[in-house]
């Protein structure tokens, strides 16, 4: 520690930042209020070119697939548990949304280990990198598999995510104000001054810090990774047959579903429910009119329609 005689009468240097997190933690983690990060993801046409993806990570030499990467694709916000819970419903699609993106990803993940075990074993590439749209069908019912058969459907698997992400989050920020204005000048702050400053810590560090947003992408992707071998390993994928890849990935190009599927929030209705308590619905002026319809009852035979309709 180092003596000063301005406002910061204490500094952390780095080289002790290694003993000091399990104290930060205990110490100062329980004061910080319960907060979330939402994470808004941006279309982009190059995201989707899996065949370059595959092609790059071959050409590396990697022996994994990251699950995130360049900052995690998305624009972050930090919001207060709090002001979440007053906009609950506001804020529900956004946090399905990125779940169904992270699945995507670990999806893709999965995929793109098929593919590797095939030319291993088949010394070929697949069929499949031959066209765009028949690899982003194949991701898209390895989504399903995952959401309807794997411990991915399970509400605890995510809570337990977002508490680990969370304290992930608390420890590094509770590190730099640490570093920023010493341990005696974090005692003196209540509990309010002491979120406020934590808060604009992680909002800034989020919107300016590359370094930062890196950090907490390379720990997402070991947590997801890990997420991953437990896949491979369940679905038994390290002794896979070429017979037993041409099931996985699904390479009948006549029962694939279309890709703009893959492209939608709303990937499988029971999957909706995860987010407890809610349901998607379509935007808000057409929901709304077929809602009316329902209620006013004044459905009538059309001579052009087999069923009652009703205009809206």
């Amino acid at each position: 520690m180092q003596k000063s005689n301005n406002k910061h009468s204490e500094t952390m240097d780095r080289s002790e930042t290694n003993d000091s997190i399990q104290y930060l933690s205990n110490r100062w983690s329980s004061k910080i209020n319960n907060f979330l990060v939402l994470c808004i993801y941006e279309q982009n046409n190059q995201y989707h070119d899996f065949n370059k993806v595959f092609k790059s990570h071959k050409l590396e030499g990697s022996t994994g697939f990251l699950t995130f990467k360049d900052g995690l694709n998305n624009k972050s916000f930090v919001i207060w548990e709090n002001a979440y819970k007053e906009n609950e419903e506001l804020f529900a699609k956004l946090r399905l949304t990125a779940r169904n993106e992270t699945i995507s990803q670990i999806a893709q993940n999965v995929v793109f280990y098929l593919l590797c075990e095939y030319e291993r074993i088949s010394s070929k590439s697949h069929a499949i990198l031959k066209e765009k749209q028949l690899i982003e069908d194949s991701i898209y019912q390895m989504e399903k598999i995952l959401k309807n058969d794997t411990f991915l459907a399970e509400k605890p698997v995510w809570d337990e995510f977002n508490s680990w992400f969370r304290l992930q989050i608390k420890e590094c920020i509770l590190e730099e104000i640490a570093i920023s204005i010493g341990f005696n000048e974090m005692e003196r702050l209540d509990v309010q001054e002491l979120n406020k400053l934590f808060y604009h810590f992680l909002t800034k560090n989020f919107a300016e810090n590359k370094e930062f947003v890196s950090k907490i992408t390379y720990i997402v992707n070991g947590y997801t990774q890990e997420w991953v071998d437990k896949i491979i390993f369940e679905f038994n994928l390290e002794t896979s047959t070429i017979e037993k890849i041409e099931n996985l990935l699904c390479f009948k190009k006549d029962s694939f579903q279309t890709s703009d599927l893959l492209l939608s929030t709303i990937r499988d209705f029971s999957f909706n429910f995860t987010i407890q308590d809610h349901l998607l619905v379509m935007n808000s002026s057409p929901y709304q009119s077929v809602r009316d319809a329902i209620y006013k009852k004044n459905f009538g035979n059309d001579g052009d329609i087999p069923w009652p309709a009703t205009p809206i």
